[in-house]
């Protein structure tokens, strides 16, 4: 494996590491701070659909349709995940 490989792979573990504990500290919070400012992650507002479901994950934060707290892994960003797990 690559290192660019290694390091894409590392990114996204790290990220989704985050998402999945949820950005409750100061440390995960500046990790999600710079995943957005290199370009790996966006944030939305939320879908209606996301919105009318129980289950999401928002409603536990309290996002509401106004609110662009919705993170998402941008279309590069995937694309290279794909690419470095040879999905491509």
């Amino acid at each position: 494996m690559s290192t660019e490989t290694a390091a894409l792979l590392f990114a996204k573990q790290l990220i989704d590491w985050v998402w999945d504990d949820g950005p409750s500290s100061e440390e995960g919070q500046t990790i999600l701070d710079m995943a957005t400012t290199k370009g790996l992650i966006h944030w939305r507002k939320p879908t209606a659909a996301e919105l009318a479901d129980d289950e999401w994950f928002g409603h536990e934060f309290q996002i509401g349709p106004d609110d662009a707290e919705v993170g998402e892994y941008t279309p590069a960003f995937r694309a290279a995940i794909a690419k470095a797990r040879g999905e491509t």
